[in-house]
């Protein structure tokens, strides 16, 4: 109900203050775990609403246009969701992915970008064959600049640049970083079949 009402009359600064509140809790959750009635994050019950009040924290940032706190939250259901030993709802993972494809477009990782297009088109083929994911898919696989990506990118060191990929990497379930020709070759496959 407060994300409702953050969204609702357009409070972003509450909006915040609420997201940092949420993330201190799991930080308490984590450092607190050994006390006797402490919150037990194994039980699936207990992830699961830890899970729904994430993403409606997620959905409720990315409407306000808040991506730093659109990012953070995505980290903490990333989190979240590798805490869970059982397969989870197909459409948080749609939701989860749909959010990503536009972070990594506000944030111009391109390549990143189509990942998430990628995977999200996975997810949702498994729910519903779309030739518009589909499409969309592979526009954006190809609309990933021609780059070396051995340079840094916009003058930022090497550290930062791999730091970055692996952010990404690790946000979309990828071992390594995606190139352009990788996911060109991805989409088309996925399309012929």
């Amino acid at each position: 109900m407060a994300f409702e009402f953050c969204r609702k009359y357009d409070r972003k600064l509450e909006t915040r203050r609420l997201c940092e509140l949420l993330r201190s809790h799991l930080t308490n959750l984590a450092k607190y775990a050994n006390q006797p009635h402490a919150i037990n994050l194994s039980s699936t019950d207990s992830l699961h609403a830890f899970l729904d009040v994430h993403f409606v924290q997620l959905n409720a940032v990315s409407e306000l246009e808040q991506w730093q706190e659109a990012f953070r939250s995505v980290e903490d259901i990333h989190g979240l969701l590798n805490l869970n030993r059982k397969p989870v709802k197909a459409s948080w993972m749609i939701n989860y992915y749909d959010k990503l494809t536009k972070l990594t477009e506000v944030s111009g990782q391109w390549v990143f970008h189509a990942a998430a297009w990628n995977r999200y088109q996975s997810v949702k083929s498994k729910e519903i064959n779309t030739t518009k994911t589909a499409s969309i898919t592979v526009l954006s696989a190809l609309a990933v600049p021609i780059v070396d990506m051995s340079q840094g990118r916009d003058g930022v060191d090497d550290t930062t640049s791999k730091n970055r990929l692996n952010v990404w990497c690790k946000l979309l379930n990828l071992t390594q970083a995606p190139t352009r020709c990788s996911l060109i070759k991805e989409a088309v496959t996925k399309i012929m079949y």
